[in-house]
């Protein structure tokens, strides 16, 4: 048979005591008194802030991705390239390259920079190959089913 604790022993606790859950933390730099369910809204809220800017952020750069993939296919596939072999200077063949491009700006989301144009530059032989072409078009494709899905959330 089990004991049970003595009056003594339960005299000396604190069974009985009530704890406040308030906490003082510094809000707008000043001490501000929360209950758990403020702090835990807070909590939640900032959460959210931060998940939606990383989202945000990841959404960009898959929208850098799909303009820069999109302009390497248009340029392999148009042979942009071949356009910059008369050029003599780098002024020359960016102008060409920009040229070229020109009647195909309508399939991009956003305009064509300098930097878009040097980075056709050193695009590797090896990616204007039709082999590469083809993989090019399912990564564009894989990054618009990414970004479509982001935006409805």
């Amino acid at each position: 048979m089990p004991r049970r604790p003595s009056k003594r022993f339960t005299l000396f606790t604190d069974c009985e005591t009530i704890i406040s859950p308030n906490v003082c933390v510094i809000k707008d730099g000043k001490p501000a008194f929360l209950t758990v369910d403020e702090i835990l809204r807070i909590s939640v809220e900032n959460t959210v802030a931060l998940l939606k800017k990383e989202l945000e952020i990841r959404l960009r750069e898959l929208q850098e991705h799909w303009h820069l993939s999109s302009l390497e296919q248009i340029s392999s596939r148009r042979k942009i390239y071949e356009r910059i072999e008369k050029a003599e200077t780098w002024e020359q063949v960016l102008k060409e390259i920009g040229t070229g491009l020109r009647p195909y700006k309508r399939l991009l989301k956003r305009e064509v920079t300098q930097d878009d144009l040097v980075k056709l530059t050193e695009i590797k032989i090896k990616r204007i190959s039709k082999y590469n072409s083809f993989k090019a078009d399912e990564e564009i494709k894989r990054i618009d089913q990414i970004c479509n899905r982001s935006n409805t959330i």
